[in-house]
């Protein structure tokens, strides 16, 4: 009589143990399926070593040691290529315009106005592996 007792309540809470586990492993994935929807794709979009695709809204303009830089607000990333500092969205950069782009783009047309632009790090900083965001410089522009 004590043996069956015994074996009633030991089926009980392996019962109940089962349970739990089952429940508490299912709320984890939810729970990871939740964080991974809420969560950016940092890599939408796959570049080459070096380069990052972004769009963004230019404040300032203004030459430095004889190069042309701006100020820009970060409105989207759009996809990074290996060895590229995170840019965070909303926050404002500096990075220097390629001699290219100055001579063929009107750039003061694109005050405040969000622009589609790729950038690369620039050779100095890549020749010391270092790849601060100051250190990118936009090498070509499309509009929206």
């Amino acid at each position: 009589m004590k043996s069956l007792k015994f074996r009633k309540i030991f089926v009980v809470i392996c019962i109940l143990f089962f349970y739990l586990l089952q429940n508490c492993s299912s709320q984890d994935s939810i729970k990871e399926n939740r964080i991974k929807e809420n969560m950016p794709n940092r890599i939408s979009k796959q570049l080459p070593n070096g380069m990052v695709e972004l769009s963004c809204k230019i404040i300032k303009l203004y030459d430095k040691d004889g190069k042309k830089y701006c100020s820009a607000k970060v409105s989207k990333v759009h996809g990074y290529g290996s060895s590229v500092k995170a840019l965070s969205e909303k926050m404002v950069y500096e990075f220097e315009i390629a001699d290219n782009i100055v001579k063929t783009h009107n750039l003061s047309s694109y005050f405040n106005k969000d622009m589609r632009c790729k950038l690369i790090n620039s050779p100095a900083a890549q020749a010391m592996g270092q790849v601060p965001s100051n250190r990118l410089k936009i090498v070509s522009i499309t509009n929206r």
